[in-house]
């Protein structure tokens, strides 16, 4: 009977479906979350007995000389012309090291297909660089290089390794680490964007400690439940303020028999 009464009402009937439609979402939520992956077990960590080595220790950071500097300059004078701007990749390969040679064919030095990123650098003398660090044999330096104005717009930075070879500061390495905004009318330098802002978002340039489970898994039970209770609650209003409305109405007048 109670059954029977229950059912008979349509208001009931939907009710009853929409708290069954509510069990069903909170119940799929909870088997979706037994159903995510564990996260992967690192490896355990081994140590051997074995000193430590300590690279750094051994390195000797040195102030360079002005015939250094001089030495340098000459070579980033040739180099760049020659290579970053293609003017002539041949005679680059002369002003560099047989590490940087290596990654390139004798053909391919003569064709300009060489592991130098491509820029149409303006200018004759390239003395405009700073030092990261120098070394007895090795230097590291950052080179800001402007655009001809006729084939590019944007100014680029370098950072370039040379090492001394038999005497000869060469050139061992070119990477672009910096990219400006176009140069305005007036000639100034607009915003830069370098190589973390070229990454995707969330994206970390240095190594750091990688999620080995995406974070919307844990997102995933929290909508759902959150789902279900904004459901049931605006669900359980509009019947509260149905039934409200239902008793304010007045009633139709008595008929006289």
């Amino acid at each position: 009977m109670i059954l029977g009464s229950v059912f008979a009402s349509p208001r009931r009937r939907r009710r009853l479906a929409w708290c069954a439609g509510l069990i069903g979402l909170v119940v799929g939520g909870v088997v979706a979350v037994k159903a995510m992956p564990e996260p992967e077990e690192l490896p355990p960590e081994t140590f051997s007995k074995q000193r430590a080595w300590d690279v750094l220790a051994h390195e000797r950071y040195v102030r360079l000389t002005r015939r250094d500097r001089r030495a340098i300059n000459a070579t980033l004078d040739r180099f760049v012309p020659a290579a970053v701007a293609r003017k002539s990749p041949v005679d680059a390969y002369a002003v560099s090291t047989p590490n940087l040679r290596s990654q390139a064919t004798t053909r391919q030095w003569r064709t300009g297909d060489i592991p130098v990123h491509p820029f149409p650098a303006r200018g004759h003398t390239f003395h405009g660089w700073t030092v990261n660090y120098a070394q007895p044999r090795h230097v590291n330096l950052d080179l800001l290089l402007m655009p001809d104005l006729k084939k590019e717009v944007h100014p680029i930075a370098f950072t370039i390794d040379v090492e001394k070879v038999r005497g000869k500061w060469l050139v061992d390495a070119v990477l672009p680490i910096a990219v400006f905004a176009p140069l305005p009318p007036q000639g100034n330098r607009g915003p830069m964007v370098s190589t973390p802002d070229l990454l995707p978002s969330g994206v970390q340039a240095g190594p750091a400690a990688k999620s080995r489970l995406s974070y919307a898994w844990f997102v995933l039970p929290f909508a759902l439940v959150g789902g279900a209770v904004v459901v049931l609650v605006s669900f359980v209003a509009r019947g509260w303020l149905r039934d409200r409305r239902m008793r304010q109405r007045p009633l139709p007048p008595l008929r006289a028999e």
